[in-house]
């Protein structure tokens, strides 16, 4: 009885932030939904398709991570991982993603370290790869960077140096046996000062012995180089998928580019947005991605193009994210109702 009730209030409250959701971004929709109505048929459907990729190759690539400490892991329990994430990124403004993905972890079998040091690296190869396509671009496309963004290279560098220092960090975390003694030494010193109570004391050394395991979690994953390779080539592939939903935002604002260069100033955006601190991409996203095709293009068009790349990009896996989250409370709630019949 008392699952029953747990599991409707926290259906109530699932309602409740779609919807406040929904209010809060509404003006932002009826602008995309404005947009939307001026594609093509083809356009839309290969907007959504793209989208959808997206979300697949990312649960293939926290299914790859899972899969290492748990055999039972498939590649549809990391699409539902990635559906889950997406929803709550948008739903918390991505301040409840990481725990959002480590709490799927656990209810499929990985244990709260092991989801820890999954989400992580699986962040870490994400923040990597946009780096990556970029590098990439920016060698292929070199000639047209420097024609129309020349001014912007110092920038580009400059935010290199900062994503290498959050990968750097990141991967401390996981690692670094120096920032693990560190990191106790603060904690115990902490501590100490606050002459904290056995009940808390309890839980300090909780924490010493996750952050262990969490080491032993990152190495284990870390110990196969292939799938590294795999994951960072994945990616990359991700990446493409989601930067073409651009090129054909563009495309059917009819502004004429290729779509080489369409990648390569998507991925610039992507790169710059992501060095300005803001809850899930929002507004930094918009201000970069308009700001650099407005070299290219009319601002208008750009604007337009951008609220199509932003429905791909974060509308779709939130809405579809959301179908899945109500879909799976509603499957859970009624096996315990069967359950208790």
């Amino acid at each position: 009885m008392k699952n029953k009730q747990n599991n409707r209030l926290k259906f109530i409250f699932l309602i409740i932030i779609v919807s406040a959701i929904v209010y809060i971004f509404q003006n932002y929709m009826v602008d995309i939904y404005i947009q939307l109505k001026k594609l093509s048929l083809k356009g839309c459907i290969s907007i959504l398709i793209l989208s959808i990729g997206y979300i697949f190759v990312e649960g293939f690539n926290i299914s790859l991570l899972a899969k290492q400490f748990s055999r039972k892991f498939t590649i549809l329990n990391g699409i539902g991982c990635s559906f889950y994430t997406s929803f709550y990124k948008t739903a918390t403004f991505g301040s409840g993603s990481y725990v959002a993905s480590v709490y799927y972890l656990q209810q499929k079998g990985i244990s709260p370290s092991q989801g820890v040091g999954v989400s992580t690296l699986n962040y870490v190869f994400h923040r990597l790869s946009i780096a990556l396509f970029s590098i990439i671009c920016i060698i292929i496309n070199y000639s047209f960077i420097k024609i129309n963004f020349y001014d912007y290279l110092g920038i580009i560098k400059f935010v290199y140096i900062i994503t290498i220092l959050i990968l750097f960090f990141l991967v401390s975390i996981c690692l670094s046996n120096k920032f693990h003694k560190f990191l106790l030494l603060i904690i115990r010193y902490i501590s100490n000062k606050l002459k904290i109570n056995s009940k808390y004391k309890e839980k300090i050394n909780y924490i010493e012995a996750e952050i262990l395991r969490i080491k032993k979690s990152s190495i284990v994953l870390l110990k196969n180089k292939m799938i590294i390779v795999i994951e960072i080539l994945m990616n990359l592939v991700k990446f493409l998928l989601i930067y073409l939903s651009s090129y054909i935002a563009l495309r059917e604002m009819n502004i004429n580019i290729g779509i080489i260069d369409a990648l390569t100033v998507t991925s610039l955006a992507m790169i710059l947005a992501g060095s300005i601190p803001a809850p899930a991409g929002i507004a930094s996203v918009e201000f970069v991605y308009t700001l650099l095709f407005s070299v290219i293009a009319n601002s208008i068009k750009s604007v337009s193009s951008m609220l199509i790349y932003r429905f791909s990009s974060f509308i779709v896996p939130f809405l579809v994210g959301g179908l899945y989250v109500i879909l799976r409370k509603v499957k859970r709630s009624i096996f315990y109702k069967n359950k208790e019949l």
